[in-house]
């Protein structure tokens, strides 16, 4: 489980997120400053969610790469009890949020329960979605196993951190 202190990895996301906090850091000396690292947010209408949402959908889902990489994930309404608590609080630092991890192929699988379609695809081979997305495939070819625990240790308890409850509640 990666913790907020562990150095950043090296690839392109990791790259992009450590010159986001390293800009972040400025404000310091003005200001408390909390960085929330966030992963994906169970929202049906934005984000990261409708995008993977949309070929279960269509009955075109199935599970990326090896379909074993981890999904870390946060359900929206949590999200914004966050940023009250953080807010609330004064908490300054940097947190993972992550309400539950699972694999790619489990996310899929829930994800396609929930929304009542069948998954009978084979995964979607890496270098296809290296085609496509570039990248940007990291974010669904690659994952960590994140801790959020520094954030529970603040006092803030998830109310989602069930995988299928937090979609129904997403989807219904």
């Amino acid at each position: 489980m990666l913790t907020e202190s562990e150095p950043y990895g090296q690839n392109f996301i990791s790259e992009v997120v450590q010159k986001w906090e390293e800009a972040s850091q400025k404000f310091n000396t003005k200001c408390k400053t909390t960085i929330l690292r966030l992963p994906i947010v169970l929202d049906a209408k934005k984000g990261a969610l409708p995008k993977i949402a949309s070929p279960v959908k269509k009955w075109i889902g199935a599970p990326v790469g090896s379909g074993n990489q981890p999904m870390n994930w946060v359900h929206i309404d949590d999200l914004t009890e966050i940023f009250s608590h953080v807010i609330e609080k004064e908490i300054t630092g940097i947190y993972n949020v992550v309400a539950g991890t699972t694999t790619n192929k489990e996310f899929t699988q829930i994800l396609a329960k929930v929304l009542k379609k069948p998954l009978f695809l084979p995964n979607v081979p890496s270098f296809v979605m290296k085609l496509i997305l570039g990248e940007l495939a990291e974010l669904l070819l690659n994952g960590n196993y994140v801790s959020g625990e520094k954030l529970k240790e603040t006092g803030f308890n998830y109310q989602f951190s069930n995988l299928e409850e937090a979609l129904e509640r997403t989807y219904h």
